[in-house]
């Protein structure tokens, strides 16, 4: 019998001390070139939905069960964020500054205050459609890497 023409995509399951088993398929998978600051062990990561109707992600290291993080679109929380990468930033993707693609920001919950911040010095460049994807510091002091999630605009 003939191989199939159409490569079927194999399940990966994988645990997280958070989440619990995780099963996600293969193709599903974003890769970080060179992974997330102070994570760069962490190359293969699953983008998971928190729960329906809420704007918050897990991004969830395959190789790593005591590790995951919350993510979000700034465009739910900044609508005017707009970061400037550069083209050494977009090239592990091999994108152009003006190809589409999505962004991401990690949030941080505090333990003192229980108020829920967003980096946005640091933000995700994800390319879902490759599913690459990046971290791309911003130089200067235009964002900050504790910005309250609920303040509305970041200027």
């Amino acid at each position: 019998m003939a191989e199939a023409e159409t490569k079927m995509s194999e399940t990966l399951t994988f645990n997280n001390h958070r989440l619990g088993e995780i099963e996600v398929t293969s193709d599903a998978i974003l890769h970080f070139p060179s992974g997330l600051l102070g994570f760069s062990d962490c190359r293969r990561f699953a983008l998971l939905p928190h729960r329906p109707g809420t704007p918050f992600f897990w991004l969830v290291p395959v190789d790593r069960e005591d590790t995951a993080f919350v993510v979000v679109n700034p465009e739910n929380f900044f609508p005017k964020y707009c970061p400037s990468l550069t083209q050494d930033q977009l090239a592990p993707l091999a994108l152009e500054p003006d190809v589409d693609h999505s962004l991401g920001m990690l949030v941080v919950i505090s333990f003192r205050d229980g108020v829920p911040t967003a980096n946005l010095r640091a933000p995700l460049i994800l390319d879902l459609s490759q599913r690459r994807a990046v971290q791309a510091v911003q130089i200067g002091k235009e964002f900050d890497t504790q910005t309250p999630l609920f303040q509305g605009d970041a200027e």
